[in-house]
């Protein structure tokens, strides 16, 4: 038992020691597509087809993971403002964060699964406001001891009954405060 008690007082130093909390601060630029349906013509002849629409903007949040040696668990929270050819998704999400240090290669893999509250203004004028949730896998390069380059982040974002997915690539930096 003491044996036990003196390996886990052994581990948990040698954790604390190596490791710290990570935070993280990123600005990215995203390009995604907004898939709508699409109805045409009257009854009985109506067509209906699947709309893509490219949008483009900023993705902006921060992220901060335990303080653990090589897989890290976390949350992440962002904002993106997409838009193009007169429609938009605006949405705020926040979730939980898994990402795995590879210092050996300077590269973080993660995955990321979000919800929050999104906003969809497609061919209508006023916009509508939805519960989205999101998908995000990525991996982050280190280029200096604070800065990271997000080399590429693929999202779907959906909202909850999954009428109009929008799937994004994002690439941008990624400042770290210890």
């Amino acid at each position: 038992m003491k044996f036990l008690s003196l390996c886990v007082c052994t581990l948990a130093a040698a954790l604390s020691a190596t490791a710290s909390a990570q935070v993280g601060i990123y600005a990215l630029f995203t390009g995604a597509n907004l898939d709508t349906t699409q109805t045409t013509g009257t009854s009985p002849s109506v067509t209906t087809s699947n709309v893509s629409t490219k949008l483009f903007g900023p993705t902006l949040g921060f992220y901060g993971d335990l303080p653990t040696p090589v897989v890290k668990i976390g949350v992440d929270l962002r904002g993106e403002l997409l838009n193009g050819s007169g429609k938009q998704h605006y949405n705020g999400v926040g979730g939980p964060r898994i990402a795995v240090d590879l210092p050996v290669v300077k590269l973080t893999p993660y995955a990321e699964f979000l919800f929050g509250f999104g906003s969809y203004k497609t061919s209508t004028p006023l916009a509508t406001s939805h519960i989205d949730y999101e998908y995000v896998v990525g991996v982050d390069r280190k280029l200096f001891p604070l800065l990271d380059w997000r080399v590429l982040e693929f999202s779907y974002c959906n909202f909850y009954n999954g009428a109009i997915p929008t799937k994004g690539l994002s690439t941008g930096l990624v400042i770290r405060i210890p």
